[in-house]
């Protein structure tokens, strides 16, 4: 396999976490039943917080570049996804939770900005056209996946 083609896989990969986002919506019921003593309007929050820190980092991701290139804040932006991600298998509390769905979501801004970037400085022509439409693609299947593989382990407990 050629570096060329390890780096488009690598790229779309990423669009796999960014997908990822709104993959809890499924397990609010599930969430609000281990929480009864937290307002439903907080536990939704869960699904939603992640867009505003999404738009933040966006904002946020001129400034970001100014101070490192566009391939280390992609990193840095995985590292904060996975981070955001892990924090509510260890510690189940709702704030806590809610905090690290605000981090998950700054990463998926992170990511966002970022690899927009890198496809359009990496490739040209036809090839970035079929990456940018991969990117929606795999982001779309990434969704898909990620929905289904809560809902499947929602159902198992």
């Amino acid at each position: 396999m050629n570096k060329k083609m390890i780096l488009k896989i690598a790229i779309l990969s990423c669009c796999l976490v960014t997908a990822s986002q709104n993959a809890i919506a499924g397990n609010i019921p599930a969430i609000a039943d281990n929480f009864k003593n937290v307002a439903l309007s907080t536990i939704e929050l869960m699904t939603t917080i992640p867009s505003l820190f999404v738009m933040l980092a966006i904002l946020l991701s001129g400034f970001l570049a100014k101070r490192m290139n566009h391939k280390t804040s992609l990193l840095i932006g995985l590292l904060i996804c996975g981070i955001g991600g892990i924090i509510p298998y260890f510690i189940k509390e709702v704030y806590i939770m809610l905090i690290s769905r605000a981090i998950f979501g700054f990463g998926v801004g992170m990511i966002n900005s970022n690899l927009l970037i890198m496809i359009v400085s990496l490739f040209d022509g036809k090839e970035r056209s079929q990456m940018i439409g991969l990117q929606g693609s795999i982001g779309g299947l990434g969704s898909f996946l990620t929905t289904y593989v809560a809902g499947m382990l929602l159902a198992y407990g």
